[in-house]
């Protein structure tokens, strides 16, 4: 298979992702160069170029990890808070998992709320623009066209938008971008079948967009579950705060975010843990009291559930050995204090 052109960044001054995805398992990291996009285009211009179309491989944002073969394509993006990111539109079909962070995606019916650990399905040439409240990062696997047909002989799938909070389709992402993570394209064969296994479960199980835009007070609702996450809150006191009854919120807040308020707040404790456990030392009970989870074998449950991992076996994984080194050594010197201090 021909390899992937180079890709031109042009998005209207926005940084896009930039380097060539091609067959042979070429990875590159955070370190790898990238760069701005041209200068911002005159208002003239602006207003002609509505909407930016991004070439095979081509992603916004600053791209920290990537990889492709056999018409895959494996991109891992980050985004600063705030960024706005203009209309525009792929030139092939992807989905994108929320690693990190929270971004709102505009579509031409409706918008999407996308938080930690929310799947998105995008087909080719949808059209979205999208702002990071929250800076983060996601984890997008292209299709390549000819790809993509084969699959569609025996399913199919990314014909229509579409998200995916429930546990099968996350859990399979989760683990595919943790294979990712282990670099170099480490098992072909592990990435592809993971892949093969999300679209699937995508083909299986389509979620409907809803139609129109989501009331104001869902986002007070998603506002409060943010805040009170590690708290004890039920549906009525939810319901209470902003005015609606329970029955009604609960049936809004999934068609519109996908999920009940209770695994939305699962899913918020989960990511809140996976920061502590990557960017602390503290113990594993702490993290769980903190996060909002019974004790520590209730946290291990639901964290396992979530991401396939045990939280001792998550920072194991996910933390530099570096910084693991480091730990050890100061631990070492608090036992052991030099006799000259």
């Amino acid at each position: 298979m021909a390899p992937v052109p180079d890709l031109e960044p042009y998005a209207a001054g926005r940084m896009v992702s930039h380097g060539p995805v091609a067959d042979g398992c070429v990875m590159t990291n955070h370190k790898r160069q990238w760069r701005a996009a041209y200068p911002p285009l005159a208002a003239t211009q602006q207003a002609v170029l509505m909407v930016t179309k991004l070439t095979p491989g081509e992603f916004f944002g600053q791209p920290r990890q990537r990889c492709g073969f056999g018409g895959l394509r494996f991109i891992e993006t980050a985004y600063a808070g705030g960024m706005v990111l203009p209309k525009h539109e792929h030139a092939e079909g992807y989905f994108s998992f929320a690693i990190a962070g929270f971004h709102r995606q505009h579509l031409s019916q409706r918008t999407r709320e996308v938080s930690p650990w929310t799947l998105t399905v995008h087909p080719p040439g949808e059209v979205h623009a999208n702002h990071w409240q929250v800076g983060g990062q996601c984890f997008s696997v292209e299709i390549a066209q000819p790809k993509l047909e084969q699959i569609r002989q025996y399913a199919r799938c990314l014909d229509e938008p579409g998200e995916f909070r429930r546990e099968v389709p996350t859990r399979l992402a989760g683990r595919l971008y943790e294979e990712f993570r282990q670099g170099q394209c480490a098992s072909p064969l592990a990435l592809e079948g993971l892949t093969l296994e999300i679209l699937a479960e995508i083909a299986r199980d389509p979620v409907a967009e809803s139609a129109g835009t989501a009331p104001s007070w869902l986002g007070k609702v998603r506002d409060l579950l943010h805040e009170q996450f590690s708290g004890n809150l039920s549906l009525s006191d939810i319901a209470a705060a902003v005015g609606v009854h329970p029955a009604h919120l609960g049936r809004a807040f999934r068609r519109h975010f996908g999920s009940t308020p209770g695994d939305y707040v699962r899913g918020v404790r989960v990511e809140f843990a996976r920061s502590r456990l990557v960017n602390t030392d503290e113990p594993l009970v702490a993290i769980a009291l903190a996060a909002g989870f019974t004790d520590q074998s209730h946290f291990t449950n639901v964290f396992r559930q979530a991401t396939g991992l045990t939280p001792a076996a998550y920072r194991r994984r996910r933390r530099p050995r570096t910084s693991a080194a480091k730990g050890r050594s100061s631990a070492a010197r608090s036992a052991f204090p030099s006799e000259l201090s």
